[in-house]
């Protein structure tokens, strides 16, 4: 009953419904009620609130980042970090627009397919930190699928990187540093000044081993 899945069997990865969908339905039938929320709790696993949650700290997405090659742990897609895009949205502002609570129709779809987002293993709910090892890289798709659930997952990859040299366009943004700061001196000191310094030991940490 409720069995917790292995890394190889998250709903990720399943081409049916889980099985305990099936036996909680047939538990339901049976007038158990208690013992089919119980089998349910195998697959939603915990809830939590997704409002005002505020980003893992931002050293902390940076090593998550480069221990995931910049891509989602789930589908092994490429991804770039949202400051980066939000670079190319201030030089390009009309094609590239982006809302601050990223409304469809008012941001590209380019955010939603290619910004790196963060997966929490265990949720605020159940102790769950924003620490390295509670986090995995995720594509938008597949962080938000799961919508308010949380799956009772191992804090391992599911699939590899699609393009393993891939660096989630750090390099060319590092390149920019002074056209970003002359474009904009407010986001510039509320955004990028620190992650172009971190980004930039990282880079040079990366290089060196």
């Amino acid at each position: 009953m409720g069995a917790q899945m292995s890394a190889e069997e998250t709903w990720e990865t399943k081409s049916k419904p889980p099985r305990e969908l099936k036996a909680a339905l047939q538990l339901l039938s049976d007038h158990r009620d208690d013992d089919a929320v119980v089998e349910l709790k195998g697959i939603v696993g915990q809830t939590e609130r997704r409002a005002n949650r505020r980003p893992p700290p931002r050293e902390v997405q940076i090593a998550r980042l480069y221990k995931d090659g910049f891509s989602c742990g789930h589908c092994g897609k490429a991804l770039v970090p949202v400051p980066i895009l939000k670079a190319a949205s201030l030089f390009w502002p009309d094609e590239l627009p982006v809302h601050t609570s990223w409304t469809a129709g008012s941001t590209h779809p380019l955010y939603l397919q290619f910004a790196a987002t963060f997966d929490r293993v265990n949720t605020h709910t159940i102790g769950g930190a924003d620490k390295f090892e509670n986090l995995l890289t995720s594509c938008w798709t597949c962080n938000v699928s799961q919508g308010p659930f949380f799956l009772e997952h191992e804090a391992v990859r599911v699939a590899e990187p699609s393009h393993p040299k891939w660096r989630g366009l750090v390099p060319q943004y590092l390149q920019l540093e002074e056209r970003i700061r002359s474009l904009s001196t407010d986001q510039w000191n509320r955004l990028h000044r620190l992650w172009m310094r971190d980004l930039k030991a990282a880079e040079s940490s990366a290089m060196s081993s």
